[in-house]
């Protein structure tokens, strides 16, 4: 956004994000997943009902998935972000 602030002309392509507490769950998802993306846990242990986990396709992240670690979702969100292609000048 700040490029088309300075006179750029590129779409503006937000990564779509949702949050809900449940009873005493907090769920954080950023991307958009499909179901064949690969789901690996970067951080925490379902067994302990706290991790962060990320969705992979085709070698780029698509999707994260926060349980009980919100903090640690929204910066693995940036792994997202990375892997988006960049909108021509």
């Amino acid at each position: 956004m700040a490029a088309n602030i300075l006179g750029a002309d590129r779409p503006y392509t937000p990564i779509p994000s949702f949050w809900t507490d449940q009873y005493d769950v907090k769920i954080q998802a950023h991307g958009l997943p499909s179901p064949a993306a690969e789901l690996t846990v970067a951080e925490g242990d379902p067994e302990e009902h706290r991790f962060a986990a990320l969705y992979r396709e085709d070698g780029r992240v698509t999707g994260v998935l926060g349980w009980n670690m919100p903090k640690q979702a929204r910066v693995l969100r940036q792994q997202v972000l990375a892997a988006q292609p960049l909108a021509p000048a």
